[in-house]
């Protein structure tokens, strides 16, 4: 074992910086693999710090979490909103403040993965079906 040498801790922070690159990137999309390659890890450290941090945050509320994001979004359409009535935003900064809003809070996501809601037998039927019409005669 003379050849092998045992890699040092990370300090404190230099740790909680790297987890937090890992956290953002996974957020992003970025795969394991792509993670531990630009930040120069082992996947196997990528992958333990990202289900560290998954389950630091089990403990979550998920219905909590919607009320206080849906109580942020508000005060930013809020804030939009009367930016725009003063003329201090422009139309198109309000609409995407809307489509943020809406992407942020994660309501609709959540109704929409909600069993109740998959469910529902459809509010609309249409049934095509022939029928034979008698004509009138025609004059010919």
């Amino acid at each position: 074992m003379a050849g092998k040498t045992r890699k040092q801790a990370a300090p404190s922070e230099a740790k909680q910086s790297l987890i937090d690159q890992v956290c953002l990137m996974k957020l992003e999309g970025e795969t394991t693999q792509a993670i531990a390659t630009k930040l120069g890890l082992c996947w196997n450290t990528v992958d333990k710090y990202w289900s560290n941090v998954l389950a630091s945050t089990a403990d979550i509320d998920p219905i909590q979490l919607l009320k206080e994001r849906r109580l942020v979004t508000e005060k930013i359409l809020s804030k939009s909103l009367r930016g725009f009535y003063a003329n201090k935003v422009p139309l198109k900064d309000l609409s995407i403040a809307f489509e943020l809003a809406d992407k942020f809070s994660g309501i609709n996501q959540y109704l929409d993965k909600l069993v109740v809601t998959t469910q529902l037998p459809p509010l609309l039927e249409i049934i095509v079906q022939s029928v034979k019409l008698d004509l009138p005669p025609t004059n010919t």
